[in-house]
């Protein structure tokens, strides 16, 4: 079970922003809020096979991990990148809109959620521990403090989850932003190749 700490529903751009200021700077991170929609994520360059960390440097382009189903009912992950904007202040930012609702919780070390998908589209950051997502094609992914997931599988198979906590923390803490509802209108993309080259990094085959 995801225990909660803190739970705000129509979290505005400016509490969000404090809000986000508040966890990840204080853990050494510089900037995140972001630019535009995830609709206006851009394909991340051939060789960007693994997400950024929130709590490190990056390039230009911010790479998030996106998760979403198929047309043969299973859950895939891909890199997305997300351009960056820059305020009149100066500020780069990756993520700004208004959101419905935002969770901070944590699962127990060890604890493990079978195949599932995501009710909203949901914006999550991991902040303590490792979370690993298995998705449908067998390939784990594991989530290191930092990364980010744009989750919205919302149909098929699904996806795993399970907490790898370090001893002295028991436990993964994650920051879940739910930023509205999936658009169940739109087609389902179809499959990655299978003759396409394993992701490398931090995913590899179960």
């Amino acid at each position: 079970m995801l225990s909660t700490w803190l739970c705000g529903r129509a979290v505005g751009r400016g509490s969000l922003a404090a809000l986000l200021g508040a966890a990840l700077v204080a853990n050494g991170a510089t900037a995140f809020a972001d630019a535009a929609s995830p609709s206006a994520a851009v394909p991340p360059a051939a060789e960007a096979t693994v997400a950024d960390s929130l709590l490190g440097t990056f390039g230009e382009i911010l790479k998030m991990y996106h998760l979403y189903s198929a047309s043969d009912g299973r859950s895939y992950i891909e890199v997305m990148g997300v351009p960056p904007m820059k305020t009149p202040i100066g500020l780069v930012t990756y993520f700004d809109r208004q959101v419905r609702r935002v969770v901070i919780g944590h699962w127990k070390n060890g604890e493990f959620h079978d195949f599932h998908y995501a009710v909203n589209q949901n914006l999550l950051i991991y902040l303590q521990g490792t979370q690993v997502i298995t998705t449908g094609d067998g390939k784990e992914y594991r989530l290191e403090p930092g990364m980010a997931v744009l989750a919205e599988d919302w149909t098929g198979k699904g996806h795993t989850n399970r907490c790898v906590a370090p001893d002295k923390q028991r436990v993964c803490l994650l920051l879940q932003i739910t930023v509205g509802d999936i658009d169940k209108s739109l087609p389902l993309r179809p499959p990655p190749a299978a003759a396409a080259a394993a992701p490398a990094g931090r995913e590899r085959a179960r």
